[in-house]
């Protein structure tokens, strides 16, 4: 009986590193989950404990991933608990990634009811969202968004609902849409990838975004890549960015996960300390004070990371046509969040009469 006492308190000291996924059947997840029980994302952390969070999905399905997860066997896997209610969401949390998506049957775009009725679900879910992170994480939790809609949009909801909380803590990845500008410049210029580097994704992830070459450094290229300064490109470069995506999942019938999930942990990676310093990539965030942006909506900048925290690169020329972008979706946000704001009046309306 001692011998149980004994472990039962051994376990109760135990203070594993807690990471809560949402919408953790999605097909990113399973990408994510190998990659997570890995020092290279988390340094200096023993033990890892793993949440499976999907208030769409059933248990038996989250109970397969559970196994599945265990089966992986890896040396910091602590726990792996699985969640289809907002019971016990968010608790003690060290880092929570967000994959929840909306999608449209409208291939072309959405209609505006429709629209509206997909601002009006992810508002109720993101808000409630934001009020547990506020709640039950870690006051120094790391928090992003991921996704294909509407993430400028979700962060913000997060951050506006977790007032405790540093905004800070609050990020949406660009460096999936990022990774894929860099595709295009590769085979643009018959390099590899990873030969691309430091391409900045500037506004709004899932809508009004710009691609900036500015800093961009190709290496192994033969020939001149540096253009006079009366050169610009084509608007071409940015239609062939934005469809990158869509070519990819026509082709596969389903989301882009793995690239999805290697932004993710590109993002984690240097938010833990484990990438370079020099390293710059694009992240949704609060921008205060900086390149006199506006302060009232998620925007993706140039960031880099340093002891656990990001900085907004300064070095960089926000020119008269870059400028104009940025007013462009900074209003575009604008209008979501007033959507937002519309979807929750109206059902509080409804609701008192």
């Amino acid at each position: 009986m001692s011998l149980i006492v004994d472990e039962q308190q051994r376990l109760s000291l135990i203070q594993p590193f807690r990471v809560w996924i949402t919408s953790a059947l999605s097909p990113t997840c399973l990408f994510l989950i190998p990659n997570l029980l890995s020092a290279e994302v988390f340094p200096n952390v023993s033990m890892i404990s793993i949440h499976l969070l999907d208030l769409e999905g059933t248990k038996e399905d989250l109970q397969g991933l559970k196994m599945e997860t265990e089966d992986l066997a890896a040396p910091l896997l602590y726990q792996v608990t699985i969640h289809t209610d907002l019971e016990l969401a968010f608790q003690e949390a060290d880092v929570i990634v967000l994959l929840d998506d909306q999608w449209s049957d409208d291939s072309d775009g959405e209609n505006e009811e429709e629209k509206k009725n997909m601002i009006k679900s992810i508002t109720e879910c993101y808000k409630e969202y934001g009020r547990l992170i506020n709640e039950r994480a870690k006051k120094v939790v790391k928090v992003m968004v991921s996704g294909d809609s509407f993430v400028n949009l979700k962060c913000s909801l997060l951050l506006e609902n977790a007032s405790s909380i540093n905004c800070c803590c609050f990020v949406a990845a660009a460096t999936q849409l990022e990774n894929e500008a860099r595709v295009v410049i590769a085979k643009k210029l018959n390099v590899t990838t990873s030969d691309v580097t430091d391409v900045i994704v500037w506004g709004n992830i899932s809508g009004s975004f710009f691609i900036d070459l500015q800093r961009a450094k190709v290496y192994n290229y033969d020939g001149a890549i540096k253009g006079p300064a009366f050169f610009s490109q084509p608007t071409e470069f940015q239609d062939l960015v934005r469809y990158q995506r869509a070519a990819v999942t026509s082709k596969t019938c389903r989301t882009a996960a793995m690239s999805a999930a290697n932004g993710i942990l590109t993002v984690l990676k240097a938010w833990s300390g484990t990438g370079r310093t020099d390293q710059v990539l694009s992240v949704g965030v609060i921008c205060l004070g900086k390149y006199d942006l506006p302060e009232d909506v998620i925007l993706s900048v140039p960031v880099t990371f340093t002891a656990g925290k990001w900085s907004v690169v300064p070095e960089v020329n926000i020119e008269d046509k870059l400028r104009d972008k940025l007013r462009l979706s900074a209003t575009e946000l604008r209008q979501e969040k007033e959507l937002a704001t519309e979807s929750v009046t109206s059902g509080e309306d409804a609701t008192t009469h």
